[in-house]
């Protein structure tokens, strides 16, 4: 598995720690729009994404791994333009995917400013 895309987390709205409770991380790279700031986490990019995002891949934020099982359309698009993808967590069986979001699998925290924040997969 190589990291393609890279980032550290800056700060974490207000309300993200209730969504990340709730199933829902939605990162956004600084700058952000003042109505997305309370509910983001809110990180600069270092690197990438060097390719598309595919279900597969592993979302690592600090010592925490999520297995991207579904990757929406616009996903990859507005991560490479905006900095922004939203997580969902564990959704239920059925659920919506929404163009610009991923479903995972696994457990994360809201992270804490400083803590590095990754994308990896195959290189093919």
């Amino acid at each position: 598995m190589s990291v393609y895309y890279e980032s550290t987390v800056l700060r974490a709205g207000d309300e993200a720690g209730d969504m990340v409770e709730g199933g829902v991380m939605i990162l956004y790279a600084d700058p952000i729009p003042d109505a997305l700031e309370s509910v983001s986490v809110v990180h600069g990019p270092a690197k990438g994404p060097e390719r598309e995002i595919r279900p597969g891949d592993v979302f690592l934020l600090g010592d925490e791994r999520v297995e991207l099982v579904a990757v929406g359309e616009r996903a990859h698009e507005n991560l490479r333009t905006l900095g922004h993808i939203v997580v969902y967590l564990n959704p239920d069986e059925g659920t919506s995917l929404l163009p610009g979001a991923v479903h995972g699998k696994g457990t994360v925290t809201l992270p804490k400013a400083g803590a590095r924040l990754a994308l990896s997969g195959g290189t093919t």
